[in-house]
């Protein structure tokens, strides 16, 4: 399942840019990049826990899960499904998360941390 930059609330810097010339021969060119970045990085399932998560110019940053399952499931992150492995490069607000690999039953949890910009891979192996 993939969610957009737009879905997530990113926003990126408009550029804009002109130039001019007079007929004295002097040529004039400038360049603006508006600094105005807003990122609101948040995921559809929540965490629990705190943590700084922020930048220097107090904007959060995602921690980023990887989740493989042998030989396939389905994956959950805190009661909430998030589809068929794998599920790859998740962004998640720093804090606790209950990690899920089901195929039926019974299903295998595990209980992870996630700290700002931390990436993380955690793989289940389902196979009996």
């Amino acid at each position: 399942m993939s969610v957009s930059y737009r879905e997530r609330g990113w926003r990126f810097p408009a550029i804009s840019a002109s130039a001019g010339a007079s007929v004295g021969g002097s040529v004039s060119a400038s360049v603006s990049v508006s600094a105005s970045v807003s990122s609101s990085v948040s995921s559809s399932v929540g965490a629990s826990g705190s943590g700084s998560g922020t930048d220097a110019a107090g904007v959060s940053v995602p921690a980023r899960l990887t989740v493989l399952v042998s030989p396939w499931g389905n994956i959950w992150i805190n009661g909430k499904a998030r589809g068929a492995a794998p599920l790859k490069n998740a962004a998640l607000k720093p804090g606790r998360y209950k990690v899920t690999a089901w195929q039926g039953s019974p299903a295998e949890t595990r209980s992870i941390r996630l700290r700002a910009g931390q990436r993380r891979t955690i793989r289940f192996d389902l196979t009996d």
